[in-house]
């Protein structure tokens, strides 16, 4: 019985930690993703509209739309906190 305890132990210092270190990267990889779009529109004076802005989501959104709604779905439950 000992041995149970120590692993369920073991199994909640890991998922604190992957649920520490994984928002902690998780935001650094978005501020990078968003950081050069952020420059292009924001800082470079290239004249981007709004209109294509949303236009670009909505084509994105059209081709990944399924995934973005099945992945969490059937992902999420199997791979527990270290997927989230």
């Amino acid at each position: 019985m000992p041995e149970s305890t120590q692993i369920h132990d073991a199994l909640g210092a890991f998922d604190k930690t992957t649920s520490r270190w994984g928002r902690i990267t998780m935001i650094i990889g978005l501020f990078f993703s968003l950081a050069a779009p952020a420059y292009l529109v924001f800082l470079s004076g290239l004249d981007i509209e709004l209109s294509g802005i949303f236009a670009a989501f909505a084509a994105l959104a059209a081709v990944c739309g399924v995934i973005w709604i099945v992945e969490p779905l059937t992902y999420y439950p199997i791979l527990g906190a270290s997927s989230m």
